[in-house]
């Protein structure tokens, strides 16, 4: 008799079970998918969260399931960031999320746009953001950080860029969803290839909401950069760069031999973009405020290259500098920048060498400019305060040794006329209550002569043939490691 009671209880809550559930039929070759409601009770991970938003043009629909589905994604960024600190030796480290006593959700505000899908497109950020912030303002016991996670739906001019709002809070507009955006296909190369080839665009949009730098990945590196690019392609007679994010789940667009797919397990932070994060109010549950700015002097730089003007690949670069701080300073990283940011104006068509000098001129523009993040070619070296020589009184050198063959340089990019272009080293300082120095908009510091600024040092990348060895010229402009 105990068994048949038992029996009975059992078949009766599965009938409850699946009488509270909604089935999902997925295609023919896919398993039906139970997809159960939130439940009432959420439970705040960290004093400190990511806001996580559903925001709908005022002509568009909600794509189905849109809570739960984005709710898996959510949680798998979570973790690819905790996984990307933890590979950069920074462990127990992630940003917090609002959680569902249902595990397959978080909790997600949802936005109604006055806005048609015509005016939610990238040059309005500034507008849509206004929106979002005043939904915040009038729920303000709803707002937990100040960085936010927007999804929107897939429709003609969506897109995915983030909106800076100060050191390290930002807006990350991510317009992917649809109904087949679903974090399952993940597990499948054929999955991720068909439906999610703009979801390492949605990791590398939030990481940069976040004010991670751009930044390449060394060419001895077995991993590729999420903030990086270093190879260009041609799209109507205009240069763009290639990104790496592109192939974390899919091979389209890029031509090197790449599974189909994508390489979940290859597209990372590399470990300077990783330290910004380690100091990020949403990692280390420090007060969501921007802090008072860090102030650093550079009181001695020194610059020295091999002797005898090697070859690039064969060269290495001895960087030093003594600097005193307005208070105590956590890392400092050094950063080699090849200057080729492509994201210019002026027009390369036609195709001649008058025209690509129109073309270079306004990418060093660009570059020259301090609030110009155009490091997506560039690689940084950490060096945690503890490596540096402590002079006293707040004052410390360090060093650096790099190895000019971690360049990623690909000649035909800068231009059959070109035989000359500029570079940089500079440096970036962090500081133990997660300010930055240059600090925000700054992202280089101002340049005051020809060869350099405060925290920059300018220098020339040439070569006189295609099939010619790069050259610099550091060791001419301050001099050679004896």
């Amino acid at each position: 008799m105990k068994k048949s009671i038992g029996y009975f209880l059992w078949v009766s809550f599965i009938f409850m079970l699946f009488g509270c559930a909604e089935l999902y039929k997925g295609d023919e070759d896919e398993q039906v998918e139970v997809i159960l409601p939130p439940g009432p009770t959420y439970t705040t991970e960290t004093e400190h969260t990511l806001n996580v938003v559903y925001y709908v043009p005022a002509d568009e629909y909600d794509r189905e399931y849109w809570h739960w589905r984005l709710s898996g994604f959510a949680l798998d960024m979570q973790k690819y960031f905790e996984l990307c600190l933890q590979r950069n030796r920074i462990p127990n480290k992630k940003f917090g999320l609002i959680v569902n006593e249902n595990p397959d959700y978080v909790k997600m505000h949802y936005i109604k746009s006055s806005l048609p899908t015509d005016q939610m497109i990238e040059k309005n950020m500034p507008k849509m953001a206004e929106e979002v912030l005043a939904y915040f303002e009038q729920h303000p016991e709803e707002k937990t950080s100040d960085n936010y996670l927007v999804f929107m739906p897939k429709y003609t001019g969506s897109f995915c860029a983030h909106y800076s709002l100060g050191t390290y809070s930002g807006i990350a507009f991510c317009g992917v969803d649809h109904e087949k955006f679903k974090v399952r296909y993940l597990t499948s190369s054929r999955g991720r290839e068909a439906h999610l080839a703009s979801y390492g665009e949605v990791l590398h949009t939030l990481a940069r909401s976040f004010g991670v730098p751009l930044e390449s990945h060394k060419m001895s590196s077995a991993t590729f950069s999420l903030v990086g690019a270093v190879k260009s392609k041609a799209v109507s007679k205009i240069y763009r760069w290639e990104w790496f994010y592109t192939r974390y789940c899919s091979n389209s667009g890029n031509t090197l031999n790449l599974p189909k797919g994508g390489i979940l397990d290859k597209v990372i932070l590399p470990e300077a973009a990783a330290r910004f994060l380690e100091k990020h109010p949403l990692f280390s549950n420090v007060a969501p405020v921007e802090p008072e700015p860090l102030e650093v002097t550079i009181d001695e730089w020194d610059i020295r290259s091999l002797p005898g003007n090697p070859a690039l690949e064969e060269d290495s670069v001895f960087v030093a500098c003594t600097f005193h701080s307005n208070k105590p300073v956590d890392g400092i990283i050094l950063y080699n920048d090849p200057w080729a940011s492509h994201d210019v104006t002026v027009s390369y068509e036609p195709i001649n060498a008058a025209s690509y000098a129109a073309y270079q001129a306004a990418s060093e523009a660009l570059e020259r400019n301090e609030t110009w993040d155009g490091g997506n070619d560039a690689y940084g070296v950490y060096k945690n305060i503890l490596y540096a020589e402590d002079l006293g009184n707040n004052t410390y050198r360090v060093t650096f040794d790099i190895a000019m063959g971690d360049l990623f340089l690909n000649k035909p990019f800068f231009g059959t006329w070109s035989k000359s272009f500029g570079a940089e080293l500079r440096f970036r300082f962090i500081g133990k209550d997660g300010s930055r120095c240059p600090s925000y908009p700054s992202v280089k510091g101002s340049l005051t002569c020809e060869t350099g600024g405060d925290y920059r040092r300018l220098y020339r990348l040439s070569y006189t043939a295609s099939n010619s060895p790069i050259t610099h010229n550091i060791a001419t402009l301050y001099g050679t490691k004896e």
